[in-house]
């Protein structure tokens, strides 16, 4: 299940939410019950397992020479 983080308005309190992705997003606040945001952040990618090495992304460097 995703983790949402949210940011109070008021009190700029910030906590994450383990939320659905089809559950309704918080609207206040659990410490002052003022209104919040949901706060969007590039998650983390890890790739694990069989298939994925450093060298997949890197340029081949060329074995023959030009004339």
């Amino acid at each position: 299940m995703p983790h949402y983080d949210y940011r109070c308005d008021a009190c700029n309190y910030e906590f994450e939410v383990e939320q659905r992705m089809s559950d309704e997003p918080l609207k206040q606040c659990p410490r002052c019950n003022q209104p919040i945001h949901r706060i969007f952040s590039a998650s983390a990618v890890i790739f694990h397992g069989d298939g994925f090495y450093s060298t997949d992304t890197r340029k081949k460097a060329s074995t023959e020479t030009s004339s």
